[in-house]
Formats: C-alpha cells, structure tokens, sequence
C-alpha cells in the first residue's frame, strides 16, 4: 500500500487540526501508516513509531509533513507509558493473543485509537493469527473503555477476500 492510499483510507479520523499532537504508532513496520498520520496531523506534533524491526524503522524519515518523527525498536504489545493523544494500530492488532489486556493498557495511555485492521473472523497463520473483525473490535474497545466507535472505510485487500478497514475509538470526554 502507498502512503496516499493508507491517508485516503484514515482521512476521516476525529483528528483535531489544530495544536500540535502527540501519538504512538504501534507496530509500524516501515511507517506507512505513520506518514500518512503525519500527513493528517497539525505541523509540530510528533509521533513515536515502535517496532521489533530495526531495518524497517530505519526508513522512516525523522521528519515528515512538518511532523517529528522518533523510532523506538521495542515490542509494540508493550507500549510505553507516556500519555498520547492518539494510538495508531494498524495491521498490528491481528497479532496479539491478549487483545483485551492491551486494549486496557492503551485507554490508560490515549482517549483515541485509530484501527486499521482485516475484517475477518477466520486465523490465516502466520500473517493474521489473532483476527479482529469490525464487530469483533467494536466489542474489545467497549470493554476497554472506549466507548464511542467511527467507521472511517473500507478498501480491497491485495492479500485475499478480506476488506481492510479502519475505525477510531474514543473514550468518553469527562463531563464538566
């Protein structure tokens, strides 16, 4: 995927577009979805990129659409504890066993979480052992504490029947 089809397809987030933000990007592999996010993002905000793989981080540009960007090679299933104004997974949540204990360390982290995942509810090893349909996603961010959801699109994938999607799920904003 090309980094214009990975923004077309977050486009809609609740993003707002004015002071600079801080996210996570979990499991980035070689940053994709991290300069389409920086594409969408107000200059001066920044971006922690994590993965296992070094090589794959190398190629992201410190520096993109007049956002910073910081690779930090690490288990994404772990994230850092810093706060974020968001968390981007995608492609990444297939991986995890433990879903909703991660689900539960995120909402400590960032009152939003934009998604991009398979829909599908069948394992496909090695490459989707732990699938996430949107229903099935849907149901982990409630239980997380994320209690309102936004379909963002949908587009073919190159890689079988499925249709990856996007989402982002919000926590609810203290009441004043």
């Amino acid at each position: 995927m090309k980094v214009a089809e990975a923004r077309t397809l977050i486009a809609d987030a609740p993003i707002g577009r004015g002071a600079p933000q801080q996210w996570l990007d979990l499991g980035s592999g070689a940053g994709t979805f991290t300069l389409a996010l920086a594409e969408l993002l107000p200059a001066g905000s920044h971006i922690l990129a994590v993965d296992v793989d070094a090589g794959a981080l190398r190629t992201i540009p410190a520096v993109h659409a007049g956002v910073v960007i910081e690779t930090h090679i690490g288990d994404a299933q772990s994230p850092p504890r810093q706060s974020a104004d968001g968390v981007l997974l995608a492609n990444l949540l297939h991986f995890v066993e433990d879903q909703p204990t991660m689900l539960e360390r995120l909402a400590t982290v960032a009152p939003l979480v934009l998604l991009v995942e398979y829909d599908s509810e069948r394992p496909k090893p090695p490459w989707v052992p732990y699938p996430v349909s949107r229903t099935r996603a849907i149901n982990l961010f409630r239980s997380a504490g994320y209690s309102q959801s936004v379909d963002l699109g949908s587009r073919t994938s190159r890689y079988g029947p499925e249709r990856m999607y996007a989402m982002a799920f919000q926590q609810q904003p203290p009441s004043a």
